[in-house]
């Protein structure tokens, strides 16, 4: 004869052993989407700046004059002379010059800072000669970051020539902003 209460021990244990899987494959499951989606968005951000380096795809107009554009497209360093990378040295001779300075609060992943750079990059002639645009790595420039009061990538911020904050916009496109500029 089968002992009942046996067989119920059994079935509660095959029961918890059941749920304990279940709990298991649901963690994985968790886990592996979790991981996928690192994956992607590591891959999605290198491949649309793989650097600090800027494409430039469309003619370059020097003087007025076109030059040719390069099959694949040149790879050029990361200084547009009224837009350069924020450093100490950077922001003091902008300072010297008495030029107003813009800190522009960026991240590689960040598309609304991926767009106004490129912007930035296209139109660089349209910037005031008075203004000079810095672009701070808002992931790793934590003490920018804490000086200014920075919460949100995208923000920039006017200074003026002694380096006390004008003024402050957030995820502002280009157009805004040298409107922005002109009343300030």
């Amino acid at each position: 004869m089968i002992d009942l209460h046996k067989v119920h021990i059994f079935v509660i244990l095959v029961s918890i052993m059941k749920q304990k899987y279940s709990l298991l494959l649901i963690l994985a499951g968790a886990l592996l989407l979790c991981g996928v989606f690192w994956v992607y968005m590591r891959s999605n951000a290198t491949m649309s700046n793989p650097s600090n380096d800027v494409v430039l795809e469309e003619p370059i107009v020097v003087d007025g004059d076109e030059l040719e554009p390069a099959s694949p497209p040149v790879q050029l360093e990361f200084d547009l002379g009224s837009y350069v990378p924020y450093s100490s040295t950077s922001l003091a001779q902008a300072q010297e010059r008495g030029v107003t300075v813009l800190f522009f609060a960026a991240t590689k992943w960040c598309h609304t800072c991926s767009d106004l750079e490129q912007e930035i990059i296209a139109r660089a002639a349209e910037i005031p000669g008075d203004v000079t645009i810095l672009k701070v790595d808002y992931d790793n420039d934590s003490a920018m970051k804490s000086a200014y009061g920075v919460t949100v990538q995208h923000t920039l911020i006017a200074l003026d020539s002694s380096g006390e904050e004008i003024t402050r916009w957030i995820g502002l496109d280009l157009d805004e902003l040298l409107s922005s500029l002109e009343s300030t």
